[in-house]
């Protein structure tokens, strides 16, 4: 259980440093940064809490399905949330989209990489 914590605790921390560097791309102001922060917290957590209870089932094709739905979902409320909160100068689904792929991405190599 505690490593259930750990590695929910750790995927958020490493999910907002690498979310709130690719936005820096984009020159938020810096309260906007709190934004990203808190978006990232809520949807993180959740998807890593229901991801873990999913994993309980042991089936690779619903844990794969659940993945996919998961982020295209977290993909969506962010880009929502960022579109009220935001000022951004591009498209709230670009931003969302490329935020989310680039912590994915590097998601994956850190597990790759374990």
């Amino acid at each position: 259980m505690i490593n259930i914590i750990t590695s929910i605790i750790l995927s958020c921390i490493i999910t907002i440093g690498i979310e709130c560097s690719v936005a820096s791309i984009f020159l938020l102001k810096k309260v906007e940064y709190k934004y990203v922060v808190i978006i990232n917290i809520i949807t993180n957590i959740i998807l890593n809490v229901i991801y873990h209870l999913v994993l309980l089932l042991n089936n690779n094709i619903i844990n794969i399905v659940y993945v996919i739905i998961g982020e295209i979902v977290v993909f969506y409320v962010e880009a929502l949330y960022y579109g009220k909160y935001l000022n951004l100068k591009v498209n709230k689904y670009l931003f969302s989209l490329l935020l989310n792929c680039v912590s994915f991405i590097t998601g994956i190599i850190i597990h790759l990489n374990m």
